[in-house]
């Protein structure tokens, strides 16, 4: 999934399986860059479930970054 332009960022793309709200690429991926700093990990901006930890070593595979 292209994630180079505005428009590319705002497609919904991934799907909480704990909420079912729909989050776009932008979202998610900035949920990883602030991962980064934060030790308890991405969880979903709706309801707070934590993602698999697990999805953080293949995201690249379905986005380019």
């Amino acid at each position: 999934w292209p994630t180079t332009t505005a428009s590319d960022r705002s497609r919904h793309a991934v799907l909480c399986r704990s909420c079912g709200a729909w989050l776009t690429v932008g979202e998610y991926l900035d949920l990883y860059e602030a991962e980064s700093a934060a030790s308890s990990g991405p969880a979903c901006p709706h309801c707070a479930a934590s993602f698999n930890p697990g999805c953080a070593l293949h995201y690249h595979v379905y986005f380019v970054v």
